[in-house]
C-alpha cells in the first residue's frame, strides 16, 4: 500500500492504541501521519504499507527486507525486496539489491536479480556468464551435451554456427560435433576420421579392433580376404593372416581358426592330427608298394644267389657233391617242385666278416661271402641251414 494515499478516519480527541471510538471520523493529516505508527511495528504510517495489519513485531533488515511495514514471513509482503519481481514468481533473488525495477535491459531473464551486480547467469541458462559465449542469448533451455554440445552457452540448435567449438563452422564441419580441426577424411566419405567408425570403409568398425584403421581402400573384409577379421587384407597388409602371433613366413599353419590355441609352429591340435593322418596315410601306401616291391627283388635275388652259390661251390669245393646241374637248377628256379620260398624274418649283418666260424661251419662248401649275400637278403642262419640241408638231402 502507498502511505501518501492512505487515509485513516480517526478522531482525535478519543484515538487509543489505534482503536477508533468515536465519530465523527477526521482526515489525518500528512504531518499526523508521519508522526503515527499505527501498527506500533516501528514504521509511522506514512511509510508503512501495512499499517492495520499485523501488531507485535517489529521492523528490522531480517524481518521486513525493504522496509515497508509488511512483514516478510507473513502473506504481508509478497515482494520482500520491493523490485516488482513477486517473491512466489519465483524471484531468484527475493532479498536482493534495494530501489530498483526490473526491465528487459537490467534484468534479461526477470529472475529479480539484477544483471550488473547480482545475476551470475543473465539468461539463465545453467553457464555462468563468465563462460557463457551467449550471456544474453535465447530464453526459456537449459545447456546440456544434447542442447549445447561444447557447453559455451550458445544453444546449437539456433544460436551457435561452431557445435563442437573447433574452429569450423557446421555448415562446413565433417564432424559437426567432434573436434576435427584439420577435416582429416581416409575414406573420403560425409564424415571426418575423428567421427567415423570406420575409417577406410572396410566392413571393420575401428573400435572392434580394425588392425589397420586407415588401411587399404576399395575393398570388404570377408572370411576369404581377411582371415582373422582384424581389417587387414591378406594379400598385402596382413602379415599374420590368422592372427595366432606367429607371422605367415613362419607359420606352418596360416589358415588357424580364429582364437584356437597353437604350438610355436602356428598349428592347432586339430591340425597336427589332421596333417599327421594324412603324412600317415601316403606314408602307409608308400610303405606298401616298396614292401611289394622288395619282396619281388628279393625273391629274384634270391633265386640268381641260390644258382650263383651252388655253381661257385661246385666249383671251388671239390669234396661237395656236384648235386645240381645248372639246366636242373634253372628247371628248380623255372618250378616250385624241389622247394618252399621260406619267409624271410632274419636280420642281416652289417658285414660277411661278422660271421663267426662256427656258423660257416654250418654250411660246408659255401664261403663268407655266399652265407653273407643269403644273410643280406632277409634270410637267418636257422633258415638258410635249412634249406642248405634240404638241397644236400636231394643231391645225396
Amino acid at each position: 500500500m502507498d502511505g501518501y494515499k492512505y487515509q485513516a478516519l480517526i478522531s482525535m480527541e478519543t484515538f487509543a492504541c489505534g482503536t477508533l471510538t468515536s465519530d465523527p471520523p477526521v482526515l489525518l493529516t500528512v504531518t499526523e501521519k508521519a508522526l503515527t505508527d499505527t501498527d506500533n511495528d516501528g514504521i509511522k504510517d506514512f511509510f508503512d504499507d501495512c499499517n492495520f495489519l499485523s501488531t507485535g513485531w517489529i521492523s528490522s533488515s531480517t524481518t521486513d527486507h525493504d522496509s515497508d511495514g509488511c512483514k516478510d514471513d507473513s502473506n504481508e509482503d509478497l515482494d520482500d525486496d520491493n523490485d516488482g519481481i513477486l517473491d512466489l514468481a519465483p524471484d531468484q533473488c527475493p532479498t536482493g539489491i534495494i530501489g530498483w525495477t526490473p526491465t528487459s535491459l537490467n534484468d534479461y531473464d526477470s529472475d529479480g536479480c539484477r544483471d550488473a551486480d547480482e545475476d551470475v547467469d543473465d539468461d539463465n541458462d545453467g553457464v555462468g556468464d563468465s563462460s557463457d559465449t551467449c550471456d544474453t542469448g535465447d530464453l526459456g533451455w537449459i545447456s546440456n551435451s544434447t542442447t549445447d554440445f561444447d557447453g559455451d552457452g550458445c544453444r546449437d540448435f539456433s544460436e551457435d554456427q561452431d557445435d563442437d567449438n573447433d574452429g569450423i563452422t557446421d555448415t562446413s564441419d565433417n564432424c559437426q560435433l567432434t573436434v576435427n580441426t584439420g577435416q582429416d577424411n581416409h575414406d573420403f566419405d560425409s564424415e571426418g576420421d575423428a567421427c567415423d567408425d570406420d575409417d577406410d570403409n572396410d566392413g571393420i568398425n575401428d573400435d572392434a579392433p580394425d588392425n589397420c584403421i586407415r588401411g587399404a581402400l576399395g575393398w570388404t573384409s570377408t572370411s576369404a580376404n581377411d582371415h582373422d577379421a582384424d581389417g587387414c587384407r591378406d594379400a598385402d597388409e596382413d602379415s599374420d593372416d590368422d592372427g595366432d602371433g606367429i607371422i605367415n613366413v613362419d607359420d606352418d599353419c596360416p589358415d588357424t581358426l580364429p582364437d584356437a590355441s597353437t604350438d610355436i609352429s602356428g598349428c592347432s591340435l586339430a591340425q597336427l592330427n589332421q596333417n599327421a593322418g594324412g603324412s600317415s596315410g601316403e606314408a602307409s601306401k608308400g610303405m606298401g608298394e616298396t614292401f611289394m616291391l622288395l619282396l619281388m627283388l628279393g625273391g629274384a635275388l634270391l633265386l640268381i644267389g641260390a644258382a650263383n652259390g651252388i655253381i661257385k661251390n661246385r666249383k671251388n669245393k671239390s669234396e661237395v657233391k656236384d648235386w645240381i646241374e645248372e639246366e636242373e637248377l634253372n628247371a628248380v628256379v623255372g618250378s616250385n617242385a624241389g622247394w618252399d620260398q621260406p619267409v624271410l624274418d632274419g636280420q642281416s649283418l652289417d658285414t660277411p666278416s661278422g660271421l663267426s666260424t662256427q656258423d660257416l661251419g654250418r654250411f660246408p662248401g659255401w664261403d663268407e661271402a655266399m652265407v653273407g649275400k643269403y644273410l643280406d637278403m632277409g634270410w637267418s642262419l636257422d633258415q638258410l641251414d635249412e634249406y642248405y640241408q634240404q638241397q644236400m638231402s636231394e643231391q645225396s
